[in-house]
């Protein structure tokens, strides 16, 4: 597969460099052999500060094959050897068994990349019969290499395209002795495009840094570390303390061991990289996602401004038609922000005074709103209202409406006639409420996944009557909410991670009414929560590499859980004369 490039390739490679003072020196032919740890963890953390997490770690052997160089780029081959991967339960680090030669045959296939003159990996190969997961760990280690390096610089912004996606990368240069050191560090603004294109910036904090030295114009140590948080703010505001953050966290560290010569060199190196793939690779394939191409058809993030958070209760003001008219509106919250709710209910009664007026203008109005908090974001889940109104001889704003998830679900105007008495049931309405996207931490593909289920039901019994000039209108809505949210990973023999499962039943009854008979008008509400509960839990699963490659049972631990009890709550019950 590999051809010698001749006694000259030294000679070729040493006056390129010397045209580039600030470039990278790898010497075709060598190998050079890296220690590698990785960690990664699956967290959940308490607002006392309490953590629990599942975590992995793989160590290996790298081996990276310098097989050829020109004016633009080095070519590479990475394998690995003594791979070998650990579950961590909480600190608790447990060796997976499997063949080791299994393993050395996956890790013995080479990915192939290119590496600029600077430190970034331009393209890449894997083998055809690479999983997803395999190729993961294997461009995560070919990260030990994608180290910008510029010796006549301090400091410097540079657009890097990696795993994770197309983002910025902040480095500062020191000298050290005979070498450099590189710290460098980013953050979700910092972001262009995440690798999954469901991922946006609104939707995680991340803290990402490292630490290179180089000696030479080569990589002796790296130390990266990466915490992606799924949150929108985790300092904002919370319902109540109890807050839980689910979050992902990496790190690795790779160290030059030793430099061996190979003596395998390709020739041709300027041609294309699919060129040169299928010209000595042809078992490769060539990865799409360190490619610009992969993100041009994308947009860049746009801000979502932040979602005020928290109830309240005060008079609203009314129609100007009327000359009498109450209004009020009151909320109250159950549970916190990892899971909770703000019910919401705002009632208006109101018409011109006097127990005799003829022309009489009224109005009656009821709604009824649930913003639901997950994971310390708010959703709005529930929204519905009633309203009639007769105004200046002809009916006015007298519809119901029902929206689940900013979707609307049900809409009605009620009949323009002189008396109607009815009741709307509303039953069996089911929404749902999807969120999926994944976010790459150095070997890791970690899947963050929200799911909340709406049961939907509501009684509308409502009547007016032009002739006694009367009405009475109330909606009466109950949704009860099943939440499911996971942070997971899978690692070639080994999958795991967090879930977190809660459910909760909230019913508001908000009602108005005007009475000219009885000269008087009234406005209330209440609200009854059912049992709240909530648990977080880790998980793994083990995967065996003999045939059929089946997945063992799921092994569960719980971290925390909590449940509260029923409320029955009178948000505000007013009556008031018409005189």
């Amino acid at each position: 597969m590999l051809e010698l490039w001749g006694d000259q390739t030294e000679m070729i490679q040493f006056f390129i460099i010397s045209a580039f003072a600030s470039s990278l020196r790898y010497q075709v032919g060598n190998t050079y052999e890296y220690d590698y740890v990785s960690d990664n963890k699956i967290k959940a953390t308490n607002s006392a500060g309490l953590e629990k997490f599942q975590g992995f770690r793989t160590t290996a052997k790298l081996h990276f094959t310098c097989t050829a160089f020109n004016s633009n780029r080095y070519i590479f081959e990475l394998t690995a050897s003594s791979v070998h991967i650990y579950n961590d339960e909480n600190g608790k680090q447990t060796k997976i068994d499997h063949p080791s030669d299994n393993l050395e045959t996956i890790f013995a296939r080479p990915l192939v990349f290119t590496l600029s003159h600077t430190g970034t990996i331009e393209e890449a190969s894997a083998h055809k019969d690479d999983s997803e997961d395999v190729v993961n760990v294997k461009t995560a280690m070919a990260e030990t290499l994608s180290a910008h390096f510029d010796e006549n610089s301090n400091s410097a912004e540079h657009l890097v395209i990696d795993t994770q996606g197309k983002h910025y990368t902040h480095i500062e240069y020191t000298q050290s002795g005979s070498g450099y050191i590189a710290d460098a560090f980013y953050r979700e603004s910092d972001f262009i495009n995440f690798r999954d294109s469901a991922a946006d910036e609104s939707g995680v904090i991340v803290d990402g840094s490292s630490q290179t030295t180089f000696s030479n114009g080569i990589v002796k140590t790296v130390k990266s570390s990466v915490v992606y948080n799924f949150a929108s703010d985790p300092n904002g505001a919370e319902i109540e303390q109890g807050r839980v953050d689910m979050m992902t966290e990496g790190t690795v560290e790779s160290t030059l061991k030793s430099v061996n010569s190979a003596q395998r060199m390709l020739a041709s190196p300027d041609v294309p990289f699919q060129t040169l793939i299928g010209r000595y690779y042809q078992n490769n394939v060539v990865l799409p996602f360190y490619s610009s191409s992969f993100y041009e058809s994308r947009d860049s993030f746009a801000h979502i401004p932040e979602i005020d958070q928290g109830g309240h209760a005060g008079e609203i003001e009314c129609p100007s038609a009327l000359n009498l008219c109450k209004g009020y509106e009151a909320g109250y919250s159950v549970g916190n922000s990892s899971f909770g709710l703000t019910a919401h209910a705002q009632v208006m009664a109101g018409t011109n005074k006097g127990c005799d007026n003829d022309a009489r203008n009224y109005f009656a109005g009821a709604e009824a709103t649930v913003d639901l908090f997950i994971l310390g974001k708010k959703y709005s889940a529930l929204e519905t209202h009633i309203e009639y109104g007769y105004m200046y001889g002809s009916a006015a704003r007298n519809n119901i409406e029902v929206n689940i998830f900013d979707k609307n679900v049900y809409r009605k105007t009620f009949p323009d006639m002189p008396c109607v008495r009815s009741n709307i049931n509303l039953a069996n309405i089911h929404k749902s409420f999807p969120l999926k996207y994944t976010v790459h931490v150095y070997s890791l593909p970690v899947t963050f996944e929200l799911a909340v289920d709406l049961g939907f039901t509501a009684n509308v019994p409502y009547k007016y009557c032009l002739t006694d000039m009367s009405a009475d209108i109330s909606i009466v809505p109950t949704g009860t909410f099943a939440a499911f949210a996971s942070v997971r990973t899978s690692l070639v023999v080994v999958k795991g991670g967090i879930k977190f499962t809660a459910s909760v039943s909230e019913t508001l009854d908000p009602m108005a009414w005007i009475s000219g008979g009885k000269c008087s008008l009234g406005i209330k509400a209440a609200s009854h929560t059912s049992p709240l509960a909530c648990e977080f839990y880790g998980f793994y699963q083990i995967r065996t590499l003999k045939k059929p490659f089946k997945w063992n049972a799921e092994k569960k631990y719980t971290f925390w859980k909590w449940s509260s009890k029923a409320i029955d709550y009178v948000l505000f019950d007013y009556k008031w004369g018409i005189q």
